[in-house]
């Protein structure tokens, strides 16, 4: 079973070679920031992702068969401003969306829908200045983390939550 859900995708990923694109966005409270690891501008739902090209790495996306939650950690470079302006944001709990984005190679935008491949929370934020960039490390916890824990509800919690009480 594939996890690629939209036919042009599936189609484009098929072929011998492929042009992908990661499309990150980050809800900052003053507003969302969208980039990519292109090395141009990609355009998706209206939404122009700024190309970071190779001063950005996202790191460890781990699929697996286990429902584990796994943080990533993305790393922006840009200019010594937007460092300085993001340090001063309130980040933490704000949302993360990470995308899959096979390219036409013709035009260098997506052929389809882009996949969502990781959805989270920004946690930890750690800038250092890199080859002369300034350069965010971004600690990111999977959106399963902010979900309660299910109670299974068998006899035992049942027990403890209601003493005497019995299933009917």
């Amino acid at each position: 079973m594939t996890r690629i859900t939209d036919s042009a995708n599936a189609t484009e990923l098929a072929k011998p070679s492929v042009w992908l694109a990661i499309l990150a966005e980050f809800d900052f409270p003053s507003g969302m920031l969208y980039a990519s690891d292109a090395i141009h501008w990609v355009t998706y739902a209206g939404n122009g992702y700024y190309p970071t090209g190779e001063v950005a790495s996202i790191g460890g996306v781990q699929e697996e068969v286990e429902t584990i939650a796994r943080s990533v950690t993305c790393v922006l470079g840009g200019p010594a401003e937007m460092v300085a302006h993001a340090m001063d944001e309130v980040y933490q709990g704000r949302g993360v969306t990470l995308r899959l984005a096979p390219l036409s190679e013709s035009t260098g935008q997506p052929v389809g829908t882009p996949e969502i491949l990781w959805e989270g929370r920004m946690d930890v934020m750690t800038p250092r200045a890199e080859k002369g960039v300034g350069v965010i490390e971004l600690t990111c916890e999977h959106r399963l983390r902010r979900e309660p824990r299910i109670a299974r509800m068998t006899n035992v919690d049942q027990q403890m939550a209601y003493s005497g009480d019995t299933f009917v």
